[in-house]
């Protein structure tokens, strides 16, 4: 799981707010493929800034009896 900063999130939530879908934080340049993606993005990341974090993911294993 990736580690975000504030700084990150608010650099991201500035370009959304802009209607810019690329993204400059230090080193780091990101383009994202539309402004949907980026929303998707900054719910995430706020999730992990806020310490909620994302539910985890269901698996689903599938058997043989090897007849």
């Amino acid at each position: 799981m990736a580690t975000y900063t504030q700084g990150q999130l608010d650099a991201i939530k500035k370009a959304y707010a802009s209607g810019v879908l690329t993204v400059k934080h230090g080193d780091t340049l990101s383009t994202f493929r539309s402004l949907d993606e980026m929303e998707r993005i900054i719910n995430r990341m706020e999730a992990e800034v806020n310490g909620v974090g994302e539910p985890p993911r269901r698996t689903v294993a599938g058997f043989s009896r090897g007849l």
